[in-house]
């Protein structure tokens, strides 16, 4: 059934590892970014400044136990929004972010994967 809700929540998760040299420019853009309702950052026991920045710069800060997967699921339980969108700390996501995932929701889509850019491709000129 296509997503016909009228204003898509939508939170952003973010499991970091000592991401100190990548949170902060994906914080700043993601302020930026249209139909952005949340931002969790879901941290796996950063020694470098991570989370700092990360309370700093608005996002919702959830310690949880190392790994991936633990931290995917702690910032999913934490997340208030009705659609969620997992991003690695290094992406240069698109500034059309939430409307080309309410696109897809209103398509049918029920998950889907993007080919954001990362920082270090995004400074080399490669995408």
């Amino acid at each position: 059934m296509p997503y016909t809700r009228r204003a898509m929540q939508l939170s952003v998760v973010i499991p970091t590892l000592d991401e100190a040299e990548n949170i902060g420019p994906l914080l700043e853009r993601l302020s930026r970014t249209p139909g952005v309702s949340e931002v969790v950052v879901s941290d796996g026991g950063s020694a470098d400044g991570t989370c700092g920045i990360s309370r700093a710069l608005g996002a919702r800060l959830v310690e949880s136990e190392p790994g991936r997967g633990a931290q995917l699921r702690a910032g999913a339980r934490e997340a208030s929004g009705d659609v969620l969108l997992f991003l690695h700390a290094d992406v240069v996501p698109p500034m059309d972010l939430a409307a080309q995932i309410e696109g897809a929701l209103g398509r049918g889509c029920v998950g889907g994967t993007s080919g954001s850019a990362t920082r270090r491709a995004a400074r080399s000129g490669g995408g």
